[in-house]
């Protein structure tokens, strides 16, 4: 009798090394409101205009002006994705809207609307893999933003 040994591969995990970043002076407002709510979980109107903008700064805080769109040479038409959630944080994803974003001289400005009333998310994972996408070299650590419609 022959035994057969069966090697499974291991799983390999190759750590994120890009330069990590912060947000600060964050506003998020609709129909040039700020929006109302509570920690990161903001009370939005379907269809209205929302525009979320922060600074993003290093660990000391400071603005990082060589994150511009057209130095880093991105598409000259920026798309932020917001995730309609069922079943909570760790429920499905149902539905992406894309909000228009800027990034000019450390400053991000997302304008979008969400069609649809529910659970939206914001979330630092999705943003990240984004910005990984369109050959970024840094990432954000910032709190999951919830549009509750």
């Amino acid at each position: 009798m022959t035994l057969i040994r069966v090697v499974q591969p291991r799983d390999v995990v190759i750590p994120d090394t890009r330069t990590e970043y912060y947000n600060q002076n964050e506003s998020i407002t609709s129909g040039g409101e700020p929006l109302q709510g509570q920690s990161s979980t903001y009370y939005a109107p379907m269809h209205s205009d929302i525009v979320v903008s922060s600074e993003i700064v290093d660990s000391e805080g400071v603005v990082q002006t060589q994150l511009d769109q057209v130095i880093l040479g991105f598409p000259p038409i920026l798309k932020l994705p917001v995730n309609k959630y069922i079943g909570g944080r760790e429920g499905s994803v149902v539905d992406e809207v894309y909000f228009n974003a800027t990034l000019i001289e450390g400053v991000i400005t997302a304008t979008g609307k969400i069609p649809a009333s529910g659970d939206w998310k914001l979330t630092t994972d999705r943003l990240n893999l984004s910005i990984q996408a369109i050959g970024g070299e840094f990432k954000i650590d910032r709190d999951d933003i919830t549009f509750l419609v």
